[in-house]
């Protein structure tokens, strides 16, 4: 049938609706972006993974400055850079805590065999086979490679009077190494910005700052207007910093606390804060190299005394063998096994750790500490409980810097002058105790702490 035209097909035609036609336009754009967006990341990613692949040593250390470097001439890591440099300058961050904290493990070993090696410059009758047991010692006790060791006691003259030159002569090489290591390790330093001055970290050799500021502190306060705690500055949380009446001082008072209203970490005393705490930590250090000297020492002492095979005794003769000092028929005997009295043997371990002792602590500000502990037992050497008695004194002195480092801390956190914290802590129950200038009378608890009450009336809370 074919169709009429006159009649009409009524067609409708589509509905448009502009709201949902807008709506698919901007969904298309979205995911059109967001695909861009996913592929400027990965491009980014990959610039990052490249930058390190480019700057990664065959040891595996990473040239973190660099990646920073090739990240900022590559076009691709724009997209991500503020992220991946924050990520990048953290690791440097990183990197240069591991790297200080190695230097100052080198530096205290340094620090250490230097002390050890100049107490064998002050014995009289010194001879070749002190230096042989002392490098054995050292090589032992400071985890030193053995070619080393050899190379030393290669060079040590046959000459009984070029040794001590020769001494002299490695004690200055160290120090020379310890002086390098120093100029590389970081500082303390102070920027003024005008309005406020910035405590920052600074590399030595350079004098270039290091991470962000330590403390920040306002100028500009009227020290005399000081009459109760008032805010100097934040630290590097952004905690408020206080000082009080009694650390400001007259302008025409220049001799400590608050000069020109900086702060309790004013240059002077921000470099005495420094020294102290380097002091303070150097101390534990040489209280823990005598507690584990002690402790060879004790048990060599009683391992010798119980006896043993032939290989045993073999090996306590080599570790006696090893101590500055020790007599060749000591050695003899143990290895025999007819020692018999180990007198000889407590005497020469004895005065070693007294000896190591007085090094470990000469310029610490501890040795005052040891002196009076040796006058207090004059006959030290011929008491059979002698090194149970070191023990205790090494011990209690470990229990007192452990305090003396929470006391140091509590008194700057309160805003006091760190030039001031030796006298007052010289001062305290604590240490006069452990001086005995005071004796413990009476001990009790207080809302779960030790109390303490001494000779004087003092109260010291634990």
């Amino acid at each position: 049938m074919p169709l009429d035209p006159s009649i009409p097909l009524k067609l409708a035609t589509p509905e448009n609706n502009p709201l949902q036609t807008a709506m698919q336009a901007a969904q298309f754009k979205y995911m059109n972006l967001n695909s861009n967006q996913l592929q400027q990341s990965m491009n980014a990613n990959q610039a990052v993974s490249q930058a390190i692949q480019r700057n990664t040593g065959a040891d595996g250390s990473v040239n973190l400055s660099g990646v920073q470097s090739d990240l900022a001439q590559d076009p691709r890591a724009a997209y991500n850079l503020q992220a991946a440099t924050g990520t990048n300058l953290q690791q440097q961050g990183s990197q240069i805590q591991n790297d200080t904290t190695s230097l100052d493990l080198k530096k205290q070993r340094l620090g250490m065999i230097t002390q050890q090696m100049g107490t064998l410059l002050n014995k009289p009758d010194l001879n070749r086979d002190d230096l042989i047991n002392a490098a054995t010692s050292m090589g032992k006790n400071f985890g030193l490679p053995q070619n080393v060791i050899d190379q030393f006691e290669s060079g040590i003259p046959t000459d009984q009077s070029q040794l001590k030159p020769f001494l002299a002569s490695k004690i200055a090489t160290i120090q020379d190494a310890g002086a390098q290591l120093e100029s590389m390790t970081p500082g303390g330093g102070s920027v003024d910005t005008g309005p406020n001055v910035a405590i920052t970290n600074t590399r030595l050799a350079s004098g270039a700052p290091i991470g962000s500021p330590v403390a920040v502190y306002n100028k500009g306060l009227t020290p005399e207007g000081a009459s109760t705690p008032t805010q100097v500055g934040i630290n590097q949380q952004g905690a408020p910093l206080y000082g009080t009446r009694g650390q400001f001082v007259d302008q025409a008072n220049k001799t400590g606390g608050v000069q020109t209203g900086l702060s309790p970490y004013n240059q002077a005393s921000q470099q005495t804060a420094a020294q102290y705490e380097q002091g303070l930590n150097t101390r534990v250090t040489a209280a823990q190299n005598s507690s584990h000297y002690l402790s060879e020492a004790q048990d060599l002492l009683d391992s010798v005394r119980t006896g043993g095979g032939g290989v045993a005794r073999a090996d306590l003769a080599r570790r006696a063998q090893a101590i500055p000092g020790m007599p060749q028929s000591v050695v003899d005997a143990i290895a025999g096994g007819n020692l018999g009295n180990t007198q000889v043997l407590q005497k020469v371990l004895l005065q070693n750790a007294i000896q190591q002792m007085q090094a470990n602590f000469n310029g610490t500000g501890a040795v005052a500490n040891v002196e009076q502990f040796l006058k207090n037992n004059p006959n030290l050497e011929n008491d059979p409980r002698a090194i149970p008695k070191l023990f205790d004194f090494i011990g209690g002195m470990n229990t007192n810097l452990g305090r003396e480092q929470q006391a140091y801390r509590d008194f700057v956190n309160k805003g006091n002058n760190p030039a001031d914290f030796n006298a007052a802590w010289n001062a305290s129950p604590t240490m006069r105790a452990f001086t005995g200038q005071i004796k413990p009378v009476k001990t009790g608890t207080y809302n779960g702490r030790k109390v303490v009450q001494y000779s004087d009336g003092s109260v010291d809370y634990q």
